[in-house]
């Protein structure tokens, strides 16, 4: 604790006005973190939707681009969080990634009248664990391409929208050449 409190510039009593200790501390940064991801990367877009007179929905999606760009700046303290010894991390990202992938099928389908939650759950299962996998590895190899390579090869790697309407919360229209 005296390490964190020097580190930070604080006295340990200014520490403990705001988190319980240091598991609490913790809990926090992972959850604002991950928090702040989503506020860079998440965006209004049109899908296309044949049920609706425009022939338009306005959805929330994930704009690839703009959270890569963020995990970019942001590599120091993801790859820690990303460590092991910070399970828990890693498990509500996962949880937040397939909760958001699941309201994007909520709304693009309709509420729950054309929405299987059962139908949908391995593909956001699978595309929020790839999303992961992907940045994991990325940051284990030392960002060995640039951010925009790596989007452009998860884009590529996204399945048909035949196989799963949930891909199209990922926005791949404004990843770099």
């Amino acid at each position: 604790m005296q390490t964190l409190t020097k580190t930070a510039q604080i006295t340990r009593g200014t520490f403990y006005l705001h988190y319980k200790d240091k598991a609490d501390f913790l809990l926090q940064t992972e959850r604002q973190v991950v928090d702040e991801w989503f506020f860079h990367a998440e965006t209004i877009t049109a899908v296309t939707d044949t049920n609706t007179a425009a022939g338009v929905l306005q959805v929330t999606g994930f704009d690839l681009n703009a959270a890569l760009e963020y995990a970019d700046k942001h590599h120091q303290i993801l790859a820690t969080l990303f460590d092991t010894q910070f399970p828990h991390f890693r498990e509500y990202l996962l949880a937040t990634l397939i909760q958001k992938l699941y309201q994007f099928g909520l709304n693009f389908e309709g509420k729950q009248q054309n929405f299987h939650m059962t139908e949908n759950e391995i593909p956001a299962s699978y595309l929020a664990s790839a999303f992961v996998g992907m940045i994991m590895q990325w940051l284990a190899d030392d960002r060995r391409f640039s951010y925009s390579h790596l989007g452009r090869s998860f884009a590529a790697l996204l399945p048909s929208p035949e196989a799963t309407r949930l891909r199209e919360w990922f926005i791949t229209c404004n990843l770099e050449k």
